[in-house]
């Protein structure tokens, strides 16, 4: 079967921890024999990356890491470019002609599945949002039509079915119903190299480690992880703050004032940062934005206690 993934996160290099659940999906239907392309915001080109295809269509600068919404945030004029996305992966996804098209976040993604092909969706927290924010007369017509066009609705978690099923007319959210499943997307959590959690457990110099991983922005809520250290008391302890974002200057001096111990180690690589929640005593978890959070389950996985606060 000839598969397109519609998505506005993949990784752009193999250790890149952006969209590495798209990744991973794609990975297991190409393994179970369908032909699979990607089609996805980044420098220009078209590569074989294992047994996926992937074309990256520009839009570079309006979606990635920290975010599409962090980067219309700080430069609105950008949203020329975030919205020119529909068009370009529409026409190539014409080009591939997939028997199936799955769209990662309905918005915007959904939007560019040719009429001639089946229409799944995965929606993780995101496009939820920004649906549940549009005007309600094109918020339950848009997804009433496309809860009719697709196969399967699939929601990371029961919560943001809930939300949206909540926010639509009683007419879309029937037709939603229809379709929708909740199922968490695959992951993959590699064990990290013993001697590199090591190395970065000796940082904290014999004292109590914690970890805060993620986006170092306002909805992640990593100044309240700051002052939990801060409240409880462990002078001793080491904060390591794994990620960067337009909120890191100030979060740096909300550490120094309050005198905690933190680590900025910056934007690393998905396999470091499983080295960090490794190495941690616990990890520390405030955000209140998520649709099912990776790294709760990556600290699951690696058997880290979670704290959330």
């Amino acid at each position: 079967m000839n598969v397109a993934f519609v998505t506005t996160s993949y990784p752009a290099y193999p250790d890149d921890p952006s969209g590495h659940f798209v990744r991973a999906e794609a990975e297991a239907r190409a393994l179970g024999g369908d032909e699979v392309t990607v089609i996805t915001p980044g420098h220009a080109r078209i590569s074989a990356e294992g047994r996926i295809r992937v074309v990256r269509i520009g839009c570079e600068r309006a979606y990635g890491w920290p975010g599409a919404a962090t980067r219309l945030e700080a430069n609105p004029a950008l949203l020329t470019e975030a919205i020119s996305f529909v068009p370009r992966a529409r026409r190539a996804a014409a080009a591939v002609r997939p028997d199936v098209c799955v769209a990662h976040w309905a918005l915007p993604s959904a939007l560019v599945v040719p009429r001639a092909c089946a229409l799944e969706i995965v929606s993780h927290g995101a496009d939820v949002r920004l649906l549940a924010a549009l005007p309600a007369p094109l918020r339950d017509a848009w997804v009433e039509r496309v809860a009719a066009r697709s196969t399967t609705w699939q929601f990371a978690s029961d919560a943001l079915y809930t939300r949206l099923s909540a926010a639509v007319s009683p007419r879309a959210a029937l037709a939603l119903a229809r379709k929708a499943r909740v199922s968490a997307p695959r992951i993959e959590v590699a064990r990290p190299d013993e001697a590199a959690v090591r190395k970065l457990r000796a940082r904290a110099a014999g004292s109590p480690l914690y970890a805060v991983v993620g986006r170092l922005v306002r909805d992640k809520r990593v100044d309240h992880v700051v002052r939990h250290v801060h409240r409880a008391q462990e002078e001793r302890a080491a904060l390591a703050v794994v990620g960067d974002g337009p909120e890191r200057a100030r979060l740096e001096a909300e550490a120094r004032a309050l005198g905690v111990r933190a680590l900025f180690v910056g934007t690393v690589g998905r396999s470091e940062a499983l080295s960090w929640i490794a190495a941690a005593d616990a990890l520390l978890f405030a955000s209140r934005a998520e649709g099912l959070s990776t790294v709760l389950r990556e600290a699951h996985a690696l058997g880290v206690p979670v704290v959330h606060v």
